[in-house]
């Protein structure tokens, strides 16, 4: 008797928990969907000499330091944003940033900072300027980082998706297509004259 008491209260408990969750708000699955042409516009900064096509218009954030000023440029849509941040440097006495310094910082700043694992480092060029990618999960998000130096800035490019791990193993399509958009997003990058 005691057993078939604990049966039932379990069930009644369950029933409850099932209400509840039944009546509680659904929490919305983020899953990427590709920009259309139309949302693609280009985006110039004269005060940092590049240009890039963001998937609508980019909101602009500045951060300042004694080290220098950080300038992040980015858009969010469901299930992906897209970012640049340009760091401006101060060195003291003239010196230069050292490239394999720089990036072997943002690499393992991308490792701290996002609990994350590097599952692919390229090196890859722009012009005459040599950069590195980066491709990075951490939790449900995939993140592909490209970082490039010229002369006292670090222009940090980034693309990601949520909820990778479904897009890789239930839609390939979503994935081809986040694929394709950050290499559009990528390639789009170039620098200006001033």
């Amino acid at each position: 008797m005691k057993s078939l008491f604990i049966i039932l209260l379990l069930n009644l408990s369950l029933l409850i928990a099932f209400v509840q969750t039944h009546n509680a708000q659904r929490i919305t699955v983020l899953i990427y969907a590709a920009p259309q042409k139309s949302e693609i516009k280009t985006f110039v900064s004269t005060d940092f000499g590049f240009k890039i096509d963001f998937a609508g218009t980019p909101e602009i954030t500045v951060n300042q330091s004694q080290a220098g000023t950080v300038t992040k440029f980015s858009t969010r849509r469901s299930g992906s944003n897209a970012v640049v941040k340009v760091y401006s440097v101060i060195l003291p006495d003239g010196r230069k940033l050292e490239d394999d310094k720089v990036y072997q910082l943002f690499k393992d700043d991308y490792v701290d900072f996002h609990k994350a694992k590097i599952i692919n480092e390229n090196d890859f060029k722009l012009e005459t300027f040599r950069g590195k990618e980066f491709s990075i999960v951490a939790g449900i998000e995939f993140y592909i980082y490209r970082v490039l130096i010229k002369e006292n800035r670090v222009y940090e490019m980034y693309i990601s998706a949520t909820n990778w791990q479904t897009l890789t193993d239930f839609n390939l399509d979503a994935k081809n297509e986040f694929e394709k958009e950050t290499s559009r997003f990528f390639n789009s990058f170039k620098f200006s004259n001033k």
